[in-house]
């Protein structure tokens, strides 16, 4: 894929999640009952006593194995020669399946990153200007 095109399917992946997260903003809301995207995350750490995050996780996980489970499909089911066939369904499954798995993936990162934003761990920035990234590392004893 040329840059250009590259750019411009970033450019459409971004924007149909951008309304996947708009449209599902109800379930993550809690049904309108509150404006807080992270509510069903925070709802289901509390009803599993367990952190944020492994609630996250847990949610993740089963959309990280629905993807492995639709790479391994394609894999077994497909011949070589057939990863762009003509019909839109690349190794043999269609091409909406692949988009919804990948872009829940997206989504469920981008929800990832607003739990760490809001929680106060969004240090990213103040680490890529820290000095230890900006300088060689050090050379190993001896050496």
């Amino acid at each position: 894929m040329k840059q250009a095109d590259f750019s411009k399917h970033v450019q459409q992946r971004l924007k149909a999640i951008e309304q996947l997260l708009c449209t599902k903003q109800q379930d993550y809301g809690n049904a309108g009952m509150t404006d807080d995207q992270l509510y069903s995350f925070k709802r289901m750490a509390e009803l599993q006593n367990v952190h944020l995050l492994a609630a996250w996780w847990g949610v993740f996980a089963k959309h990280t194995i629905s993807l492995q489970n639709l790479c391994t499909l394609a894999m077994c089911s497909a011949e070589p020669d057939v990863a762009t066939s003509l019909d839109n369904a690349p190794y043999g499954i269609a091409q909406a399946r692949w988009r919804e798995r990948t872009h829940d993936m997206i989504a469920y990162l981008l929800l990832l990153d607003a739990i760490l934003v809001e929680a106060g761990k969004d240090d990213r920035d103040e680490f890529l200007n820290s000095e230890s990234v900006n300088r060689p590392p050090e050379p190993k004893g001896g050496e």
